[in-house]
């Protein structure tokens, strides 16, 4: 049945092909037959634990695999014309080969230590490779620009799997002397064909192609190519796979019949023609020049236009905490009046939960594992209380299916001080990807300046006598026509596509003498157009330092050297800085717990944690007392136990 099917489609599409083919016999078609030979970088992309049928906990995301495909097929071009650009179909029948390994680095699973069952961290691996048969149909076009050697074909494509296999295993990796249930390092190990395979998998082709080298009827080009799955390899499951490919295309030119010989019409006997008086032939050439650039613009040449925007963001990364005072379980976003003393909590919570929300709204994969504290000084049931609140405040907002899960923790502090006793009392959102802090950014200042030259387009002509003059100027589809010997051509009153980032400008003009026997010349010039977006970007951020541009480093636990996050854009932002010039240096810093003495050695040793990270060129040193932040919330203190770029 499954090989009956792969027929009937096939069918169709030779169909469609030589339906095509007979219509383009009127356009004085070329017939080729190619094959390709390609390697590919399979990319997939996908969010499942596993097949159907197998269990498996790892949470399988993206993977890269290496592949290859052969294919036959046939091309007629010719089929019609825009302008100069040449425009035939292609069919292709193929074998596709893709395979892809993917791996879930650290998954936690309970193990057995001795007599004990612990936690142990796992690694999820799943190797799976497809033999599919392929098929596509689609438009082929060349002399795009002007360019002969280039061509591009465009088509949907169907890939109908022949056979596949897969290999799944969990591997315990840490601690090494625990073993899972079953007495091994090994668990959850299949293999086999995978189940529920989509039959066909539809995806988008884009090949491009270069004619490097022709012999006769032979024609040899190197080929890049992109396919992008538009749906699903199996059924009711998250995983697609694109790829990138390189390979070899040749081509080979079926003969045409030679046509029979023309019947040579009778001669006549005519009278002679006068002739007339020898003239020299109309000498003419173009003078394109720049003139923003003062220079000449010769034929095939590449002027640039640049549009270069200038960008400062504010850069904020908050922990994703809200805190609570002794016995209370609101926090803030409550029908429930507060009372005027938890205000100054309730607004640092009612942002923190705000910048929450819009997090989860622009990421839709992330998910939270909720995590509510108590200390042992309050009643039995107040975590109870305090995580109702938060999961109704949450699904009231449509995020229920968000909470991946949910844990309590009673904690006792290490040291009898008030001010800790404040900040073990939390909820704390930890995100699928083990994140901590919810980063945002805005855009506080963005300008735009576009720089396009003009071009100052000149009829060169050594002629006393009139002349009449026909020129136009085709650029972006928009056709500009004129009729002296000079024309200025302003690119800023042009529309410039940045999003494709190269363009052409065709000019021809027409000359004619005004005489009894008019002479005409020719000239036609091709300019390439590179249109280029510089974007340079600073970031700022408030800070406890007032009076310079300072940017959150990392954070570090009460009284520890040790961060326990770091910004993810740290070093991207000091190359920034560093291009523009500026001065970095990394300051330390700590809340008001503690000694002077002790203080500044620890916001030293917080700045030097950083600096192991980011290299030793940057200079650090310790916070200074007066620019001090506030203390008063335990918000404020957490962002005290850190370490900043200050920009001078």
């Amino acid at each position: 049945m499954v090989n009956q099917h792969y027929f009937k489609v096939s069918s169709y599409f030779v169909i469609l092909f030589l339906i095509l083919f007979t219509y383009s016999l009127n356009c004085k078609p070329k017939i080729y037959l190619e094959t390709n030979a390609l390697i590919k970088i399979n990319y997939h992309t996908g969010n499942f634990t596993g097949f159907p049928g197998y269990d498996c906990c790892g949470n399988f995301s993206n993977s890269v695999g290496f592949g290859y495909s052969l294919s036959i097929g046939g091309l007629q071009n010719n089929l019609f014309y825009i302008g100069k650009t040449n425009f035939g179909i292609f069919v292709e029948l193929g074998y596709n080969f893709t395979n892809g390994k993917f791996i879930e680095e650290e998954y936690f699973a309970d193990v057995i230590i001795g007599n004990y069952i612990g936690k142990g961290i796992s690694k999820h691996t799943l190797d799976a490779s497809v033999n599919s048969f392929e098929l596509i149909p689609g438009f082929r076009t060349s002399n795009l620009f002007g360019i002969k050697p280039l061509f591009i074909k465009l088509a949907p494509g169907f890939r109908l799997p022949l056979n596949s296999n897969f290999k799944q295993q969990e591997e315990l990796i840490s601690p090494k002397e625990a073993t899972f249930e079953n007495g091994t390092r090994i668990r959850n190990s299949y293999s086999g064909k995978i189940p529920q395979l989509t039959s066909p998998v539809v995806f988008a082709n884009l090949q491009v192609g270069w004619e490097t080298f022709s012999f006769k009827t032979l024609t040899f080009s190197p080929v890049i190519s992109f396919s992008y799955a538009l749906n699903k390899n199996v059924r009711n499951l998250n995983w697609r796979t694109h790829s990138f490919s390189i390979g070899l295309n040749i081509r080979y030119t079926l003969p045409k019949p030679k046509p029979s010989s023309p019947i040579q019409p009778p001669t006549l006997d005519l009278p002679k023609p006068i002739e007339p008086k020898p003239q020299l032939p109309l000498q003419a050439k173009l003078l394109i020049e720049s003139t923003n650039e003062r220079r000449i613009v010769k034929n095939f040449d590449t002027i640039e236009v640049v549009k270069t925007i200038n960008k400062i963001i504010e850069h904020k990364p908050t922990p994703a905490i809200i805190f609570y005072r002794k016995n209370d379980f609101l926090f803030g976003n409550d029908t429930i009046p507060t009372s005027f003393e938890f205000e100054q909590l309730y607004s640092e919570n009612r942002k923190i939960v705000g910048a929450l929300l819009d997090y989860l709204k622009q990421n839709k994969d992330i998910s939270l594992t909720i995590v509510c504290s108590q200390t042992e000084d309050e009643l039995p049931n107040i975590s109870d209380l305090r995580i109702t609140r938060v999961v109704e405040f949450l699904r009231s907002n449509g995020f229920s299916d968000r909470i991946k899960e949910v844990k309590k923790i009673n904690i006792k502090p290490k040291k009898p001080i008030p001010e800790l006793f404040d900040e073990l009392r939390y909820v704390q959102f930890i995100f699928n990807n083990n994140g901590l802090m919810i980063s945002t950014e805005n855009i506080i200042k963005s300008d735009t300046v576009l720089f396009a030259p003009k071009l100052n387009i000149q009829t060169l002509v050594e002629e006393k006598n009139q002349l009449k003059v026909n020129g136009k100027v085709v650029f972006k589809g928009k056709e500009t026509l004129f009729n002296t010997k000079n024309f200025l051509l302003d690119l800023n009153q042009q529309p410039i596509d940045f999003d494709n980032g190269n363009d052409s400008i065709y000019i021809k003009i027409r000359l004619e003498t005004i005489e009894e026997l008019p002479r005409q010349e020719e000239i036609e010039s091709t300019i390439y157009v590179s249109s280029i977006i510089k974007d340079t970007t600073s970031y700022t951020y408030l800070n406890p330092f007032h009076s310079q541009t300072s940017i959150l480093a990392a954070l570090f636990n009460f009284d520890e050297s040790e961060f326990y996050w770091k910004n993810p854009k740290l070093k991207d932002i000091i190359t920034d800085l560093q291009k523009q010039g500026k001065k970095i240096s990394i300051v330390g810093s700590v809340d008001n717990i503690g000694s002077e003495e002790h203080n500044q050695k620890l916001a030293l040793a917080r700045a030097k944690r950083v600096q192991n990270v980011v290299g030793p060129d940057i200079p650090i040193k310790a916070i200074e007392t007066s620019k001090s932040n506030g203390n008063k919330t335990p918000l404020q203190r957490i962002l005290n136990r850190s370490a900043w770029l200050v920009v001078e």
